[in-house]
């Protein structure tokens, strides 16, 4: 749909944020204005204002902000907060291109299989000679 109909999307539709955009959403916040109000100044849809807020109120709490704080910055429900720091926690981290993840365990499982295999092939020759005798 949005191939098709690309100018029915805010400007920053499914790009990163900035740290600016976020200071400037707080801001806006900060001055008692809705998500769709909001959403018109970022060029943004207001699900992404949402759930940018939620995403800033997650990073508050792994920080140590206060509750208070947080809910007084973002404007969430208490609730809100708590289920999205519930699902942010259950939710396993995804590799970023900073980490690596760790090969040990599969790398000794790769040579073990060389090994086996090398030891049918082993086996499955003395079984031809065998065969042939």
């Amino acid at each position: 749909m949005i191939r098709l109909y690309p100018q029915h999307y805010p400007q920053h539709y499914l790009q990163y944020w900035t740290p600016k955009e976020e200071h400037a959403l707080l801001v806006e916040i900060d001055h008692d204005m809705n998500d769709y109000e909001i959403a018109m100044i970022l060029q943004r849809t207001p699900g992404a204002i949402l759930a940018r807020r939620k995403e800033i109120a997650y990073k508050m709490h792994v920080q140590g902000v206060p509750m208070e704080e947080i809910v007084k910055k973002t404007r969430l429900p208490i609730d809100s907060i708590r289920q999205t720091i519930h699902v942010k926690q259950q939710t396993p981290k995804k590799y970023s291109h900073r980490t690596q993840p760790d090969y040990t365990e599969l790398q000794k499982e790769i040579t073990a299989i060389k090994k086996d295999t090398a030891e049918i092939l082993r086996l499955m020759n003395a079984l031809y000679e065998f065969e042939e005798q």
